[in-house]
């Protein structure tokens, strides 16, 4: 983890912390230039969206999955899943501008690993997932809102 990285964790420690997104991975609950608090807490559950370091970079993603120790993340208008570790973690997003950020459905935290589970099934081919039915009805139900 970089220095950034080992920052960000410990000013979250004591207070929490506001930052700006960008990209548009959690679109359209968390979009570009939103601004996201995080709180730091000693566990997190599926459905969460953390902020979490991976290949020194932050990303804010949700829980999908927890599997020995391991989180498994993906943002809602993304395809690749990562498996991080609780000491990568740096909190959970409590507000998105400033308004509190709603649990989502068990239906939603399945429904996307299963777009997971297409990419994957597709041979991580991006095209070939979004032309899907699977694709085409997660994302008209979440992402095109």
């Amino acid at each position: 983890m970089d220095i950034y990285g080992k920052v960000l964790i410990a000013q979250c420690r004591h207070k929490n912390i506001d930052i700006e997104v960008c990209g548009s991975s959690m679109y359209p609950e968390i979009k570009g230039n939103d601004i996201i608090t995080i709180k730091q807490q000693d566990e997190y559950n599926i459905g969460d969206v953390i902020v979490f370091m991976f290949e020194k970079r932050i990303v804010v993603h949700r829980i999908l999955n927890i599997v020995a120790s391991e989180y498994w993340c993906k943002g809602d208008n993304s395809f690749r899943l990562e498996k991080v570790s609780l000491n990568k973690v740096v909190g959970i997003v409590t507000h998105v501008n400033q308004k509190r950020i709603e649990h989502c459905l068990e239906e939603k935290v399945i429904e996307s690993f299963g777009i997971y589970l297409e990419f994957r099934k597709s041979g991580f081919d991006i095209d070939k997932v979004m032309a899907s039915d699977v694709y085409k009805k997660y994302a008209e139900k979440y992402i095109y809102v």
